[in-house]
């Protein structure tokens, strides 16, 4: 079965960036390319997409209308703002290794991830370390984190978040809250409260608790964000096979964005980058190729 890896586009760039403010001799934009190149070979992958968070629709969707305080209020926009810079070189040097690039509407990466892993029939893998992604784990669909360097897949579920199923996680997330989106959870309800009140059923909370807890589930199950924006869909279908129609492997193309942007280290090992990224190629294609691009033409 072929296999489409989806790579979370800005929780990649954050990661990389972090890296980067460590890691002085190594830009953002050879930490992204890189961190691609592992996980599309880690899982050999015949199609790579790269979801965004950047919308192309103006206005705010339903969870900032949603949400007592502001929904990801917490979040340090001054260096999101640092973080994005590297964005446009990101795409467009990763886009002629044929990787496809796409953005949301007035929804989030989060919701179109959840609409690609229902219409894309391969085998899905995604790569995030957003917690939000492991209620898209399904037997077509698996979620890796590269942070700790584990693969959540149906089977490897319960064993790693404690939970039996989806439902049951997508509850707990919703008891706890999402600090991060800075999504309040339930009073006095902790890691092992949550637990206790999955066990025993949610009717057992009061008419209040009940309430927030319908409230959050809203927000967090992504099943639900269709409903509020029913348009949407239909924008990522036309998105996503119109990106893709356009989106081609160009390896010299990406040989010349490598030296403009001084990434020697990719582009003096073009070899490793066409054998990762066009395995459709015949190794006799694949060596004309590469003696073309080190004659420059």
């Amino acid at each position: 079965m072929k296999r489409t890896i989806i790579f979370d586009g800005s929780n990649l760039l954050h990661r990389c960036y972090w890296v980067s403010s460590v890691r002085r001799n190594v830009s953002v934009v050879q930490l992204f390319l890189s961190s691609m190149k592992k996980s599309t070979n880690m899982f050999k992958a015949d199609q790579v997409i790269c979801v965004w968070d950047a919308k192309t629709v103006k206005g705010r969707n339903y969870r900032y209308k949603s949400t007592t305080g502001e929904y990801k209020g917490t979040r340090d926009r001054e260096k999101a703002a640092k973080v994005y810079e590297h964005s446009d070189r990101c795409q467009e040097v990763s886009a002629t290794l044929g990787v496809i690039h796409l953005n949301p509407g007035i929804l989030e990466a989060d919701d179109f991830i959840y609409w690609l892993c229902g219409d894309i029939s391969n085998h899905k893998t995604i790569i995030s370390s957003d917690g939000d992604l492991l209620q898209l784990v399904s037997d077509s669909c698996e979620v890796y984190n590269p942070i700790v360097n584990k693969l959540i897949t149906m089977e490897t579920f319960e064993e790693i978040t404690g939970l039996p199923d989806i439902s049951s996680y997508i509850l707990y997330k919703s008891l706890v809250g999402d600090k991060s989106d800075n999504i309040p959870g339930l009073s006095k309800v902790g890691p092992k409260r949550a637990m206790r009140i999955i066990e025993q059923g949610i009717d057992t909370l009061s008419a209040t608790d009940a309430a927030l807890l319908e409230h959050n589930l809203q927000l967090i199950d992504l099943s639900n964000a269709v409903h509020h924006h029913p348009e949407e869909f239909a924008l990522y279908k036309e998105t996503y096979y119109n990106v893709k129609s356009k989106t081609k492997r160009d390896f010299i193309k990406f040989k010349k964005l490598c030296i403009d942007n001084e990434l020697f280290a990719i582009s003096n090992k073009l070899s490793d980058w066409t054998r990762v990224f066009d395995k459709t190629q015949s190794i006799e294609n694949i060596v004309a190729k590469l003696i073309k691009l080190n004659n420059g033409d």
